[in-house]
Parts: structure tokens; C-alpha cells; sequence
């Protein structure tokens, strides 16, 4: 089979965007082949065979997985029970989003809950949380600074705001205090009886 050396465009059916480049391989003798309807459905050309930009670096992959048979059984005990427990403990058998990008941010969730979930069994809930407040408090109170920093402004607007409203509430509550005091003088003038209950 000969190529004419020239690289062709795979395109993503769904997004139109591009996904890999390709060689195509093709042969003059399918068209004399016995075989020919064996191997291909093409009535004019015979079979065409596309080969990826990638396939050596696939190729080379799947002889290194060939070769090493044991590293990879035990990459399988190491590794794939994880996918295992998400799916079998935590229900997690699909995602619930769509697109790649919410998709990873679905499965990075879950899986920040299994580590946690990992840590707490090995360590303990206590010195996790102390580990975790030794190494990382420095940088989670920088990371609050610079959102309060962003939204400063704002929550200074809020706060002035909320001022206001309480001095009105401060206000009202006065002449309320100020009103029922009146309505409990008037109450105390008119009821002389001695059964009355204000």
C-alpha cells in the first residue's frame, strides 16, 4: 500500500473543530483481488487505510503494555479500584453535565471527595485538619485577600448603606418606644379599676 504522502484533516463531526491529521493508504491491486469483497464495500477505489500522526507513538504504547504484562496487572490493582469504588460505593456511572470542560470539573469534584474521604480513613480527621491548616491556611486567607480586595468597593457601598438602614431602624424604633409609652400613660390614666390589665 502507498500513500501519496500528502496529510489530510480529520474533522469532529459534533463541533467542526479540528482533531487530528491523517495519511491515507490505498492500493491498484484491489481492484484485480478475489478478496475484494471481503476486505471493502468501495466499488471504485478498494480499501483505503488512514493512518494517524499518532500512530507510532500508539503503536509504541501498546508494545510497551505487551511487554511489560506484570507492571501493568499491577498498575490495575493499584489504580483501577478507584474507578471502581466511584462507580460501585458513590453511584457515579455517568456525568450529569455536558462538554468536556464541565464534564472534568464534575469528575475532578468526585474525586477530590474520594482523596479526602482516603485521607481521613489513614490519618485521621484531626491531624488531617491540622496538616491541612499548617500547610495550606498562608495561602487560602492570601487567595480571601484578593477577592475582598476585588469586591472592597462594593461591600463598603453595602455597609454604608446597611448603616443608613440602621439608623432608620434606630429611629423608628425610638418613636415606637416613644409612642408606646404614651399609649401606656393613656392606658394607666383611664383604667383605675383594679382588675384592669394593661
Amino acid at each position: 500500500m502507498t500513500t501519496n504522502g500528502k496529510w489530510h484533516q480529520h474533522n469532529d463531526s459534533k463541533s467542526g473543530n479540528e482533531a487530528y491529521r491523517f495519511k491515507r493508504y490505498v492500493s491498484g491491486s484491489c481492484k484485480t483481488c478475489k478478496q475484494k469483497a471481503l476486505c471493502t464495500q468501495s466499488k471504485k477505489n478498494g480499501r483505503a487505510i488512514d493512518r494517524s500522526e499518532y500512530a507510532d507513538a500508539l503503536e509504541a504504547n501498546n508494545a510497551r503494555v505487551n511487554g511489560n504484562p506484570g507492571y501493568y496487572r499491577q498498575r490495575q490493582q493499584i489504580i483501577e479500584h478507584v474507578f471502581g469504588t466511584q462507580k460501585r460505593q458513590r453511584g457515579f456511572t455517568h456525568a450529569l453535565v455536558r462538554r468536556k470542560d464541565k464534564v472534568l470539573g464534575e469528575v475532578g469534584l468526585m474525586f477530590i471527595g474520594y482523596n479526602l474521604t482516603r485521607c481521613i480513613t489513614i490519618l485521621g480527621a484531626q491531624k488531617l485538619i491540622k496538616q491541612l491548616l499548617d500547610s495550606c491556611l498562608h495561602i487560602f486567607n492570601a487567595c480571601l485577600r484578593l477577592i475582598f480586595i476585588s469586591f472592597k468597593p462594593l461591600i463598603f457601598q453595602q455597609a454604608l448603606l446597611m448603616l443608613r438602614e440602621n439608623r432608620k431602624f434606630e429611629a423608628l424604633k425610638l418613636s415606637l418606644i416613644k409612642s408606646r409609652q404614651v399609649s401606656l400613660f393613656l392606658k394607666i390614666s383611664i383604667c383605675t379599676n383594679s382588675r384592669c390589665t394593661l
